[in-house]
């Protein structure tokens, strides 16, 4: 497809050369020629590798979601099996993502390690999606409430 193409644009074809000067004689210039032609394939070569290994990545991306997916599943078909469902109460569901992560510790050594699984995991499980409403209302506290110690420091860093 580039064959035809050179580094130089205003360069001419060996054969426009030789109709105009004659047969080239110097061999320096042959020996350039020739090392540019073999520059020009390796930079080809490397692009095709190049272009290879992005379509490697992407496949392997690929495979990596569908694998997290199946094994998410797979885990929370194991859990609902092996644990006890939890009532709708914030107390049973931690305890029963306490007793989820630590019988998973036990299959998956450090899957822990590997935060975009663990996310893939704890969101497919519809155990842990059990909402409580808070018993307590949301409010302000007033200065008396401050006096005895009532009151919580507001830190911008524990905002999400």
């Amino acid at each position: 497809m580039l064959e035809g193409l050179s580094i130089f644009p205003n360069e001419q074809t060996e054969e426009q050369e030789q109709a105009r000067y004659g047969p080239n004689e110097d061999w320096q210039v042959e020996d350039d020629k020739d090392f540019l032609r073999t520059i020009e394939t390796l930079i080809r070569q490397q692009y095709e590798d190049y272009k290879a290994a992005m379509h490697e990545m992407a496949r392997l991306e690929s495979l990596r979601e569908e694998l997290s997916e199946t094994l998410a599943r797979n885990v929370s078909h194991w859990a609902h099996f092996r644990l006890r469902k939890p009532a709708k109460n914030s107390q049973d569901v931690s305890l029963y993502l306490a007793a989820k992560q630590t019988l998973l510790r036990t299959i998956m050594p450090g899957y822990g390690t590997f935060r975009s699984l663990s996310a893939k995991i704890k969101s497919i499980d519809t155990w842990e999606r059990i909402v409580v409403d808070s018993p307590v209302a949301a409010g302000t506290c007033n200065a008396k409430d401050a006096d005895k110690g009532n009151s919580v420091e507001l830190n911008p860093d524990n905002f999400s």
